[in-house]
């Protein structure tokens, strides 16, 4: 689905207080069958969403899709906030009544209504949090105040309503995105020139990561996207290509060669190398040399 698709139809807009009363709903883990969206406007303390601790204060939105798993933790002195009961489309707006969140223990899958794939907004795949977005508590209080109300076309104006907040945040969330790929292109570079530096060396993904203080599987899917290859295709590519000119240049025999470019014996070397060039090392120096 697109952002420019959505229609979203807001099945409550209230504000509520939580505090150590609450005991069904602190520390406890949740989920619900909608969306739901978080302002708070007073107090203090985490909300944990996806094993994600995020620090809430006044001016903070915590934003997720339904059948994602959270949990409430206040300060002492509770917490204030506008609670937004959202679906992304009206295909479920025959249902009115609200939905308590249920213990992620015994909450039913299928009682999730729609879980929508964000095809160019893909940070609403996943929880979204802002520190501090006050410009859009004027907003969020319009949507309490209509669905208080409940004036003619409301369902209508609360729809638009969410749609430029979700949009906003989107657009706020950008920056984050932007940062963050810098900081992936930077990491990439970083790690292609310690495989140019270590090739000869016994290095794995995972002393790749170590080095960098990074889990192999986030350092290996960031390096595929920017380079085109995992990172051991890349290491023994870059292997091979060195071996390709040591066998141009030099005298060195093949046994040699291989243990210089980090192969650990002759055979891998070779039906590696034959692999790549198309012929064994052998043939590709007789070659060279004719040619």
């Amino acid at each position: 689905m697109l952002l420019r698709e959505i229609d979203p139809f807001v099945r409550i807009a209230n504000i509520f207080t939580l505090d150590f009363s609450a005991k069904n709903d602190i520390f406890h883990i949740l989920k619900t069958p909608d969306c739901r969206m978080f302002y708070i406007l007073a107090g203090s303390g985490e909300l944990v969403a996806e094993d994600i601790v995020y620090e809430l204060s006044a001016g903070c939105v915590v934003l997720f899709q339904s059948g994602t798993e959270y949990s409430w933790q206040p300060s002492e002195k509770g917490i204030k906030y506008i609670a937004v009961n959202f679906d992304y489309t009206h295909h479920f707006d025959h249902i009115k009544k609200s939905f308590h969140p249920t213990h992620s223990a015994v909450f039913d899958a299928r009682s999730v209504l729609e879980r929508i794939d964000f095809q160019d907004a893909t940070s609403l795949n996943k929880p979204m949090y802002f520190r501090n977005v006050s410009k859009l508590e004027s907003q969020l209080r319009l949507l309490t105040t209509e669905f208080y109300i409940g004036n003619d076309y409301c369902d209508e104006l609360l729809s638009t309503v969410l749609k430029t907040i979700i949009i906003s945040l989107v657009r706020e969330s950008s920056d984050i995105t932007i940062k963050n790929k810098d900081k992936e292109l930077e990491l990439t570079k970083k790690t292609v020139e310690f495989i140019q530096s270590h090739y000869s060396q016994k290095i794995s993904n995972e002393m790749i990561a170590n080095h960098f203080n990074f889990h192999p599987a986030y350092l290996n899917r960031v390096f595929k996207r920017y380079i085109g290859v995992p990172m051991h295709l890349f290491l023994r590519n870059y292997r091979l290509n060195v071996a390709m000119d040591m066998l141009r240049i030099s005298d060195m025999g093949v046994a040699q060669i291989a243990s210089m470019v980090g192969f650990a014996d002759v055979p891998h070397f070779s039906v590696s190398f034959k692999k790549y060039t198309g012929l064994n090392p052998s043939r590709f120096r007789e070659d060279k040399s004719n040619g």
